[in-house]
């Protein structure tokens, strides 16, 4: 039975000829961030950071995944763990942003943890009953990794959050999540052959906040390609749109497009560009000798319309070894109008200089290379192209006048499978109307 405050969608089960979208209050409702913890995002693998920012012993990232708060380190004995960042005290953060040490040293009353998660000293409990420290360590949380990438699952197998489950001698959960290459299936053997498992190395991160719900900016980027002509022309300057290509997997879609005739090195390389989006929330692209990886979470775990996006821009290690020493094989120019123009009166260049003084890049070699810095520039256009959008549409679909829409048969195939999973996730698992056995179903758009 669905939730209160969610009109019921009839036609997920429908041809996508047939069927309207998700109702808007799917979008909109209060009630709807809560349940979607306990069964979207408790129930998946989520991309929380690489290996690289944990590489050596005591290294260690925090982050949120409302309400979750976590904390991801390499322990002295060189193993890779994830706690909840909660003092078993009284609930105050452990940690903060990242960093490298033996122990965290809760900032309330000076609880303990070393970086295996153990509590080594908790002072002033003189009197305490009933009390073992070994059984008052931080809250362990699954962790996995797929190439560069550290996946976490927030909830334990059979989704229940691992906070309400887990014994409060131990933390264990009460049972194990399915193994992230299994969970993967024919998703994570799809993406090694595009290139997602090359060697990479990463360059740049950014966060942006987005007035919408965070299936708005899913949704935008599911729509097949349909909006690109209208809303991004400097990128479909760089696309041959008539060959947009779309494939499902059980967890995955998949679109893909040749370069156009005028691509640059950023779009070109011989390969067609891969956006591929991970369900639920996680977005990969890869482009000539780039990638980027887009992950959408709720900004907070109360407001359904408001969302958080980081980005994080990756190089083919070849690549930025050539650019590093001197730019053979890769084309260094900007994109015209999408940020990255290089014109001669000076313009363009400060006009990069602006859209990259919000990226933080994370190679000092690769922040200085103009293929680079404007690279990231055509980026970042795009991506306020699209936040204007999304919060468009959320005001949109807060409006009383608007209940649900229709999809285009031949371009959101990719949206609708997202619906679609996010429908039998909401309304339970018993849901059979979602074909996830199939290896996959592909389809291609001449027309946009």
């Amino acid at each position: 039975m669905i939730s209160a405050g969610l009109e019921p969608w009839a036609d997920h089960a429908r041809p996508i000829e047939e069927a309207t979208t998700l109702p808007a209050s799917w979008y909109t409702s209060p009630l709807t961030p809560a349940r979607e913890q306990a069964r979207v995002f408790g129930r998946s693998w989520q991309l929380v950071g690489h290996v690289g920012q944990v590489a050596q012993p005591g290294q260690y990232f925090t982050g949120t995944l409302p309400p979750w708060r976590y904390v991801v380190a390499r322990g002295d004995d060189g193993k890779l763990r994830a706690f909840h960042n909660v003092c078993r005290h009284h609930a105050a953060a452990v940690a903060g942003g990242c960093g490298q040490g033996d122990e965290w040293v809760c900032p309330y009353h000076g609880w303990t943890y070393d970086t295996r998660g153990r509590l080594r000293k908790a002072p002033r409990v003189k009197g305490i009953k009933d009390f073992r420290a070994a059984e008052w360590g931080l809250r362990p949380i699954a962790l996995d990794t797929w190439g560069p990438f550290v996946f976490l699952w927030m909830g334990d197998g059979s989704g229940r959050s691992s906070s309400s489950s887990s014994s409060s001698s131990g933390g264990v959960s009460s049972s194990a999540p399915p193994p992230l290459e299994e969970w993967l299936g024919s998703a994570g053997e799809r993406m090694s052959a595009l290139g997602l498992a090359e060697p990479m190395v990463h360059v740049a991160q950014r966060t942006y906040e987005l007035r919408c719900n965070w299936k708005v900016f899913c949704d935008n980027y599911l729509d097949g390609g349909y909006h690109v002509p209208i809303a991004h022309p400097g990128l479909a300057a760089q696309l041959d749109l008539g060959g947009y290509r779309s494939e499902l997997h059980p967890r995955l879609s998949l679109q893909t497009c040749d370069p156009g005739a005028s691509a640059d090195g950023r779009v070109g390389g011989g390969r067609p560009a891969g956006y591929f989006f991970l369900y639920p929330n996680i977005m990969v692209n890869r482009y000539g000798p780039w990638m980027d990886t887009n992950v959408v979470v709720p900004a907070d775990s109360r407001s359904p319309d408001r969302c958080r996006v980081r980005f994080d821009w990756w190089l083919q290690a070849d690549a930025l070894e050539r650019l590093l020493a001197g730019g053979g094989g890769v084309q260094q120019q900007g994109r015209e109008g999408e940020g990255g123009r290089s014109g001669d009166d000076g313009g363009g260049a400060v006009e990069v200089e602006e859209a990259v003084a919000g990226i933080e890049f994370t190679h000092s070699g690769a922040a200085v290379l103009p293929f680079v810095r404007e690279s990231l520039a055509s980026s970042h256009q795009v991506q306020v192209e699209d936040i204007g959008l999304c919060e468009a549409v959320q005001l949109g679909l807060e409006e009383p006048a608007y209940g649900v829409g229709r999809y285009a048969p031949s371009l959101e195939q990719p949206m609708f499978h997202f619906h679609q999973l996010l429908h039998q996730a909401i309304v339970g698992a018993g849901d059979s109307n979602v074909d996830s056995s199939s290896s996959r179903f592909s389809f291609s758009s001449k027309k946009v």
